[in-house]
């Protein structure tokens, strides 16, 4: 409740009042509000780095079978949605991407 729907019987919002109260257009607003999370509070530390790791999850692309399902997986999604992995009428680069992950 804002001070100026305390001071009458009939409770009134001010929008502006609102927005000065609780500083939501502050350049800081979105990481008070939305940005403290901890991934530590739910996952251990080993967790979440395994999850965070590009070259084996979900797919382990260090190995031949992993890289094979990664592939068919990306074809599969590709030809369902055309231009979402590469561009329409075009294979996705396989080469390239695992050269940008060092794989």
């Amino acid at each position: 409740m804002t001070p100026q729907a305390r001071r009458s019987a009939v409770p009134k919002v001010n929008p502006i009042e609102l927005l000065q109260n609780f500083g939501v257009l502050k350049h800081d607003a979105w990481d008070r509000y939305f940005m403290n999370e901890k991934d530590e509070h739910w996952f251990t530390e080993q967790e979440t780095k395994v999850v965070r790791d590009r070259k084996t999850f979900p797919y382990n692309l260090t190995t031949a079978a992993g890289k094979r399902d990664f592939e068919e997986y990306v074809n599969d999604f590709n030809e369902k949605v055309p231009g979402a992995l590469a561009p329409v009428g075009q294979k996705f680069d396989f080469k390239s991407y695992y050269a940008e992950l060092g794989v």
